[in-house]
C-alpha cells in the first residue's frame, strides 16, 4: 500500500494523465487512499490545470475526477462490508 501511494505521488508530478489517472482510481480502493487521491488531485490541477471552455472555464478536471472515484469507493465499501 505505501509503494502504491508513493507511486501515485510521483506520477502526479511526472507522469502524464493517463498514467496518473488509473492509479488515482486504483488508490481509492484502499482505506486511506481517498485523501491520498484527493490531494494529488489537486496537485495536478494546481500545476497543470487549464480552463476548458466547452465546460464553461472549468478548471478543476482531475479534482472532480478522483473525488467522484472517492465517492464511488465509500459507497461501494459501505455497501459491500455491511
Amino acid at each position: 500500500m505505501i509503494v502504491l501511494f508513493l507511486t501515485f505521488a510521483v506520477s502526479v508530478i511526472l507522469l502524464p494523465w493517463w498514467v496518473v489517472v488509473p492509479l488515482g482510481i486504483v488508490s481509492t480502493s484502499y482505506r486511506y487512499g481517498n485523501i491520498i487521491t484527493i490531494i494529488g488531485g489537486i496537485i495536478i490541477d494546481a500545476s497543470f490545470g487549464a480552463p476548458v471552455h466547452t465546460l464553461g472555464g472549468f478548471q478543476y478536471i482531475y479534482t472532480t475526477i478522483f473525488v467522484l472515484a472517492a465517492l464511488v469507493a465509500y459507497f461501494l465499501r459501505s455497501r459491500i462490508v455491511e
